[in-house]
């Protein structure tokens, strides 16, 4: 190969490299639209979080820092061990990190948050009554008494609570 092949080779490439570089833009421009909508729906229904599992999760944080949906919350619980927070509270905390929910009502997404949390057989964040409310404490040191746990299930029935 002489130095003429060689630059004929090297535009060849350039241009090859070019158009793969685009391609490759527009798909992760296209990758980025379908994270942003998988994060709508699982920010509308964070119920479902549970049932999507780790791999969705682990994708929609990937590349991103902030936390969401039951990491968010159960950082703040575990920031305020054994002291209880009301979801006003937490939203509030919620809402100073960055963490808040993209939702008309953020209070109730971060209540049904709280609620799995506290219906899982190993957690340790409580619901707490506090005179006509409820609170939530995360209490690494105590253990539940079964009968406080409701059965884990995919319909829960829940009275509503002040807050």
């Amino acid at each position: 190969m002489d130095q003429e092949e060689a630059l004929v080779e090297i535009d060849r490439l350039t241009k090859e490299y070019i158009e793969r570089s685009e391609v490759a833009q527009r798909a992760s421009r296209e990758a980025a639209g379908l994270k942003k909508i998988i994060r709508a729906y699982m920010d509308m229904f964070p119920e479902l979080e549970d049932e999507r599992g780790a791999l969705v999760s682990e994708m929609l944080t990937e590349g991103d820092d902030t936390p969401r949906g039951v990491e968010a919350v159960r950082k703040i619980l575990h920031a305020n061990p054994q002291e209880r927070l009301y979801v006003s509270h937490l939203v509030e905390q919620l809402k100073a990190r960055g963490w808040l929910p993209d939702s008309e009502n953020p209070a109730n997404a971060v209540r049904t948050t709280l609620e799995r949390l506290v219906a899982s057989p190993d957690s340790d964040v409580y619901k707490v009554r506090v005179g006509n409310n409820v609170a939530y404490e995360y209490d690494p040191d105590r253990a539940p008494p079964l009968q406080s746990r409701p059965p884990v299930s995919a319909e829960y029935q829940y009275e509503e609570e002040p807050f």
